[in-house]
């Protein structure tokens, strides 16, 4: 997928398939796409099978999650001030 590419794109080109998550998981690899920030690309990713998603977005994850009924990862608050 192009860098900043949604699912929603009209020159969208799916790269993470279920077959490349289970090559990769035959192989013993864990897949974890970067960086998703919007929830039909991050929906589409999750049924293809990874492992996690990396986002700049979590509240979003956390709501697709929520939605399907699937675990929720704990929560963290966000830094604040200068402690970043």
């Amino acid at each position: 997928m192009p860098q900043d590419g949604r699912i929603t794109d009209p020159d969208y080109q799916l790269y993470t398939t279920p077959e490349l998550v289970a090559r990769a998981h035959d192989a013993g690899l864990a897949v974890i796409p970067w960086t998703v920030n919007d929830k039909p690309t991050m929906a589409s990713l999750i049924d293809a099978g990874v492992d996690g998603l990396i986002t700049d977005y979590p509240d979003r994850l956390r709501e697709l999650l929520a939605r399907r009924g699937l675990k929720l990862p704990t929560a963290y608050p966000a830094p604040r001030g200068d402690n970043w």
